[in-house]
């Protein structure tokens, strides 16, 4: 993996009861899943019904704490038995 994002070094600088609650930029999202595109890490995301953070009309985020959670799930199913 590249060199740590800007945004998850910035969340790691919060104090620690701060860092569930911050926002996670969709390109970053993309960036934890492995993936290049941006929207389809979007899709699934939000096709997993991960809880997002209404931000405006147009944006919804997840929290750190949701998109580890997604993370962890998706690793898990993914495990050999």
């Amino acid at each position: 993996m590249s060199p740590k994002p800007t945004r998850l070094a910035a969340i790691e600088a919060l104090p620690t009861e701060m860092q569930d609650h911050a926002l996670v930029d969709w390109p970053t999202v993309a960036l934890m899943l492995g993936m290049k595109d941006v929207d389809y890490a979007r899709e699934i995301v939000t096709a997993a019904d991960v809880p997002l953070v209404h931000v405006s009309d147009r944006r919804r985020l997840p929290t750190w704490r949701t998109l580890r959670q997604f993370i962890e799930t998706r690793q898990r199913a993914n495990a050999p038995p």
